[in-house]
């Protein structure tokens, strides 16, 4: 309320109890900061990708290997990491996957963009399925040292675009199990 002066005499303030979504909010925070130490400390590279066949999220692993931060990953293709061969065949595995909703296993032989790198691996890449029925593709893999005769094992991460936010509906996650060598 303003006097004749013009100066305030009185106001009216209205507040609201945010504490438990503060808390709900923190929580989350200490929950995804759990997720990430844990899909960047396993060794497997996993990555999810939107419907557009773009990256949406990339472990440490990918990070390294494609020598970018996760920056210069987040909205590229696979052309901007392998040669248009390998580029092909993994549009193709992931059409599979966000297209059909397909569970995908496969040995791929794939090259680099600069065509220095020629790796093996096993990838297999799932659909992560949201609420509305829409897919995602999640490819999540990894070696060990000390496996004899190219031998992988597997890490599923369905669960990995639960907590990114950027990850959209109807994208594609999944584990790469690269065998170098």
């Amino acid at each position: 309320i303003v006097d004749d002066e013009g100066k305030v005499r009185r106001f009216i303030a209205v507040k609201e109890d945010i504490s438990d979504r503060k808390l709900a909010e923190a929580r989350l925070r200490e929950s995804e900061a759990r997720l990430e130490t844990i899909l960047d400390g396993v060794a497997a590279y996993i990555y999810i990708k939107d419907t557009e066949y773009r990256y949406q999220y990339a472990n440490r692993q990918v990070c390294d290997f494609f020598g970018r931060p996760l920056a210069g990953i987040i909205g590229q293709h696979d052309d901007a990491f392998f040669d248009p061969a390998t580029s092909a065949v993994l549009r193709e595995i992931d059409r599979r996957v966000i297209e059909h909703g397909e569970r995908v296993e496969e040995e791929e032989i794939n090259t680099t963009a600069d065509g220095k790198v020629v790796i093996a691996f096993l990838s297999i890449k799932i659909p992560l399925r949201h609420p509305d029925g829409s897919h995602a593709v999640v490819d999540p893999a990894r070696t060990e040292p000390g496996l004899g005769d190219g031998e992988a094992h597997t890490l599923l991460g369905d669960q990995v675009a639960a907590r990114h936010p950027h990850v959209g509906e109807g994208d594609v996650a999944g584990v790469r199990t690269f065998e170098t060598g």
